[in-house]
């Protein structure tokens, strides 16, 4: 009965997102698909959905793809809220570091009209400039150079640097990684007052890339799903004097912030 409900609200959500009725047709049938997948009743396929949806009193063109992942990651950001930050004042300049396909500065940028978007995402980053426009297709860390990432045909949102994985069945594909305070020096983008992280691994050492630029950091949103890095992360933050620390669970069956998708959110 749970999750009959739940998917009755994910199809209530679709219908009243859509701008039109097939926009929500689409939506309604993304947000069943994966449960007909998992049953074997049906598969996914490459085709790339246009649909344009209802949000902020406008209606917003998106990109979404038969995968089972991206309906998922767009009802958490336009419908669960996951990236919804009560704050005074909005963001000048928000970094987005993994943005996967753009949902979440396509969320920013709505929410926040003026702000200065800076995404990095060097896999999905073709999809990403179609949702948003502009994208610097590399990866960030705490180093300068080149370095592999494996490519998870199941799981769009999975990508990973080898550096965290070794797995000998994925694909790989070499990108360059930067370090987000070489880029500032360099004058390439802005110094944040906002960084949001979601990059499988790596969120620790983007942290650290960010340098001496973190103390001027107002909001952190993090993705954490490792124990290791949660404590790192909850360390780092407490160091550098953010006073309000909000955990989000977002995974149905997670008890702990750690233990699957998770985010952490902290202002100064």
């Amino acid at each position: 009965m749970k999750k009959i409900l739940g998917q009755l609200r994910r199809w209530r959500f679709a219908w009243l997102m859509g701008a039109g009725l097939e926009d929500r047709l689409r939506l309604m049938w993304l947000s069943f698909q994966h449960v007909l997948v998992n049953r074997g009743l049906a598969r996914y396929s490459p085709q790339v959905h246009a649909i344009t949806f209802r949000y902020a009193g406008r209606e917003v063109p998106v990109k979404l793809r038969e995968n089972g992942t991206d309906i998922i990651i767009f009802e958490d950001v336009f419908h669960t809220g996951c990236y919804a930050i009560h704050s005074e004042e909005a963001p000048r300049c928000l970094v987005d570091a993994g943005g996967n396909i753009g949902l979440a500065s396509l969320y920013f940028s709505l929410r926040y009209p003026g702000v200065k978007l800076a995404t990095f995402e060097p896999v999905e980053h073709e999809l990403c400039r179609q949702n948003i426009g502009q994208v610097m297709p590399m990866a960030l860390g705490k180093e300068t150079g080149e370095l592999n990432i494996l490519v998870d045909p199941e799981n769009s949102g999975g990508h990973r640097l080898e550096l965290y994985d070794s797995d000998p069945s994925l694909k790989r594909i070499r990108v360059k990684i930067e370090r987000l305070d070489a880029l500032i020096d360099a004058g390439d983008i802005m110094a944040p007052d906002w960084l949001k992280v979601d990059a499988e691994g790596a969120e620790c050492d983007i942290v650290e890339g960010l340098g001496r630029y973190l103390n001027g950091l107002q909001v952190l949103i993090a993705e954490i799903q490792s124990k290791t890095n949660h404590a790192w992360m909850m360390e780092r933050l407490r160091q550098s004097g953010f006073k309000e620390i909000e955990e989000r669970i977002l995974h149905p069956e997670a008890e702990k912030p750690h233990e699957s998708y998770s985010i952490i959110v902290a202002r100064r």
